[in-house]
């Protein structure tokens, strides 16, 4: 069996996100999309509502399944025997960040591996903050979420 994991704060989830997770899913048996609770992080979204919403975008794919975890990655791979740590990078900035982290993880759990996946072409200036912002002034976000993550930027931004 071949799994992976790819962990994120998904606060929104983007057309990104879904590209690489729509692309690993034909890649690997199993898929974890781990939304990650970083203590020292202020979210938009709350954990659960995080996951609620990732688990509907994910639904396309039988092989695919989501989890919160508030701890290191790392340790939710030693705990369901995850060999694979996936991550997209969009460029240069992403990669440098991306790589000292995968580091840091291999020093942590060396049985580790990471693979990075570059974003399709299409989403590559897609940051989650940008979409906030953009959403918090009323902007058009159709074009960088999926609708039901549109749907739930406008109606938190009404909460507020």
């Amino acid at each position: 069996m071949f799994k992976a994991v790819f962990p994120g704060s998904f606060d929104p989830a983007t057309l990104g996100h879904m590209n690489i997770i729509e692309r690993a899913s034909r890649l690997f048996d199993e898929l974890t999309v781990i939304i990650a609770e970083n203590r020292q992080k202020h979210y938009f979204f709350t954990a659960p509502e995080r996951f609620e919403i990732m688990s509907e975008l994910i639904k396309p794919w039988k092989n695919v399944s989501v989890v919160i975890w508030d701890s290191l990655i790392v340790e939710y791979m030693r705990q369901e025997n995850i060999r694979l740590l996936l991550r997209g990078v969009r460029g240069m900035e992403d990669f440098s960040y991306e790589f000292e982290l995968s580091m840091m993880n291999k020093s942590l759990y060396p049985d580790i591996e990471t693979i990075f996946m570059p974003t399709d072409p299409r989403y590559f200036v897609i940051r989650s903050s940008s979409i906030r912002e953009l959403a918090s002034f009323k902007g058009d976000v159709s074009g960088m979420v999926p609708p039901l993550v549109a749907d739930a930027l406008r109606a938190k931004f009404k909460q507020e």
